[in-house]
């Protein structure tokens, strides 16, 4: 289903900007994904586990969705990958560590 932006307290334009992505986002949630996935390059979205919504302080849901939007740019996590998440989250190392209390970890 469509994510309502006010579903994840927070702005996904400000972290589209940071990203580079000029095209409008489109926010899905399903119970079907384990973990957060990005694809459409024409028609850029992010996929969020359903048990995620709600459950995830702000700060962390801005990091997941950045990370998911860095991948729309940039794949795997090489040092420009890094650069754009630093750019927005220059702790993104401990924000990675503290998404293990529920049950994540976006960084290899």
């Amino acid at each position: 289903r469509c994510l309502r932006p006010d579903e994840l307290l927070v702005d996904p334009r400000q972290l589209c900007a940071a990203a580079g992505i000029t095209r409008p986002l489109r926010l899905l949630v399903s119970d079907a994904v384990g973990s957060p996935a990005a694809g459409g390059l024409t028609r850029p979205y992010v996929l969020i586990p359903e048990g995620l919504i709600g459950q995830l302080p702000a700060r962390q849901m801005s990091w997941v969705l950045l990370h998911e939007l860095a991948h729309l740019i940039v794949r795997g996590h090489s040092r420009k990958f890094k650069n754009i998440i630093a750019s927005e989250f220059p702790n993104y190392r401990q924000l990675d560590k503290e998404l293990n209390l529920y049950g994540l970890k976006l960084l290899s």
